[in-house]
């Protein structure tokens, strides 16, 4: 078995336990007082994500191919997607196929991929990659315009990011989607604690990337216990520049700050002051092309009622936290953590390489299973 250690196995369990109470808490109170929860088995399958085992086995299984190849929230849909069986099954004691009317019911409940099994492509992929539509006829034209951006010519590369994002914004803005082409994945991994960083990048992301954003309770498979993590919700076009741009972010404060800090004292803080600076000079480059380029103006600040539609039947319940205490911020590192974003600029790009690259890295200690 690919997680064969006790222990990493003792705390995956763990982390799936705590994701069916997260996904049980959300159910009406009626299924909430029915509804107990299974055991939890990872096993070598490789042609199934994960299955439902009934009574007298009540069980679910999760694939370690699911969990080796995929980033955490996709685990998550697959669980849900098995939690939805169970429940039809011994809740509900569907008579019906089992993908029929009560399990399609359960999913919608449980906020569930009604497809998260079987042969079909895990979250991230179906998300990230996606079929071909009508629809790619444009991104592929904006892909084109993204790799223009990577041009050492300073004003080539800016005229071609400005056209990508106008593209962009007359795509959103002509494309009428129904709620079904909304979707939701979460940037970056769970955790116990988010930095001042993390929570500066959120915002970016929130307010120039048309998405909506929530930090969410979930597992931190790594110890088995119950962490915070960023979902964004939006059009799949939207979300793929999100999540790109998210990581490309990480990505350059990483080794930006490796090449700025090289033989100087930093102090305690450091980092986290120049990863400051970088944050707000990527928005302050966001926020020049918004006033210069009408039509990203109009995507960004026009609200989307199909999103906001979306966004409240996915999280229905919620409550707001008040800010953390204010902090002191070396202005000094600061500037030239600005300093270096805009040496640097911003490049979304969205091709298959750069999506493999900005993609999630794997469960600590995790390898592919043998094919």
């Amino acid at each position: 078995m690919i997680f064969s250690d006790p222990e990493t196995h003792r705390r995956l369990v763990a982390a799936l336990e705590i994701e069916w109470d997260l996904a049980a808490g959300g159910l009406p109170p009626a299924l909430q007082r029915c509804v107990r929860r299974p055991g939890f088995v990872i096993v070598p399958e490789r042609h199934h994500l994960g299955a439902w085992v009934p009574a007298p086995v009540r069980a679910i299984h999760i694939s370690e191919r699911c969990i080796g190849e995929h980033p955490w929230y996709a685990v998550v849909d697959v669980l849900r997607h098995e939690m939805a069986h169970q429940i039809a099954d011994e809740v509900l004691h569907a008579d019906e196929t089992p993908h029929g009317e009560t399990f399609q019911r359960c999913c919608e409940a449980l906020r569930a991929n009604p497809r998260a099994s079987g042969s079909y492509p895990t979250l991230d992929e179906a998300v990230l990659q996606g079929q071909a539509t009508e629809d790619d006829r444009i991104m592929a034209r904006v892909r084109k315009l993204l790799a223009l951006s990577e041009s050492p010519n300073r004003h080539e590369a800016e005229s071609a990011l400005a056209k990508a994002r106008e593209l962009m914004a007359r795509y959103q803005v002509d494309l009428a989607a129904p709620a079904a082409d909304y979707v939701s994945i979460v940037l970056g991994e769970p955790a116990h604690r988010h930095s001042l960083e993390d929570h500066a990048l959120a915002s970016l992301i929130l307010v120039h990337y048309s998405v909506r954003t929530i930090w969410v309770p979930m597992a931190v498979p790594a110890t088995g216990r119950v962490g915070r993590a960023l979902e964004i919700m939006g059009r799949r076009p939207n979300v793929q520049v999100a999540h790109y741009t998210h990581g490309v972010i990480r990505r350059t404060i990483e080794s930006e700050w490796a090449r700025f800090r090289r033989g100087r004292p930093m102090g305690r803080n450091g980092r986290r002051d120049f990863a400051l600076g970088m944050i707000a000079g990527f928005r302050s480059l966001l926020e020049k092309q918004e006033q210069t380029s009408p039509e990203v103006a109009a995507l960004v600040h026009t609200g989307d009622p199909g999103l906001e539609a979306y966004y409240e039947q996915r999280h229905p319940r919620r409550r707001t936290t008040s800010p953390g205490r204010t902090v002191m911020v070396n202005p000094e590192l600061r500037r030239s953590g600005a300093a270096a974003a805009h040496r640097i600029g911003l490049h979304p790009g969205l091709t298959p390489a750069d999506r493999a690259q900005a993609a999630p890295r794997q469960l600590p200690g995790a390898r592919p299973a043998a094919g």
